[in-house]
């Protein structure tokens, strides 16, 4: 697809290692490009708290541990610094704040950032009215043939 080009070098690039030892090139430190040091640093966090079929997410101090513990060996250090200073100061908030707590998810219709199903609406799975933490967009979020869908909200 010619308009998934430019995000050829994040994808490709992402399992390489800051130590050498990735793949698919066996690249090391500088060699890698930025690109695919920034989604190796996102992508292994996003792995660790999401669930997966054959595991369920881990609290968020685990993955933040394991950026952590491979600092300088899988990770660029540089990169990893940029992801805790950003932590640090909430900046991943509206995105990663359910990732301990396993709730369902859904992209913004308008923006595509994360909104998160309320707890009680997950647990019952009826309709609830659900905001976009970024654009402020309303919605409303149903739960129909075994998953969650986001639709307009109601007329007023």
């Amino acid at each position: 697809m010619p308009s998934l080009q430019p995000l050829l070098p994040y994808i490709e690039h992402h399992h390489e290692r800051f130590d050498g030892q990735g793949y698919p090139h066996g690249l090391a430190q500088a060699a890698i490009p930025l690109p695919g040091r920034l989604v190796a640093v996102a992508d292994t966090f996003d792995a660790i708290t999401s669930s997966r079929p054959y595991r369920a997410a881990m609290p968020v101090d685990q993955a933040l541990a394991e950026l952590r513990r491979f600092r300088g060996s899988q990770f660029d250090p540089d990169v990893v610094d940029l992801f805790f200073r950003g932590w640090d100061a909430g900046d991943f908030d509206h995105v990663v704040g359910f990732s301990n707590i396993n709730l369902p998810l859904l992209a913004c219709r308008l923006c595509g950032p994360i909104i998160e199903i309320p707890d009680a609406a997950a647990q019952s799975r009826h309709r609830a009215p659900v905001r976009c933490p970024s654009c402020g967009g309303l919605y409303q979020a149903v739960y129909t043939d075994g998953h969650w869908i986001i639709e307009a909200p109601p007329a007023l």
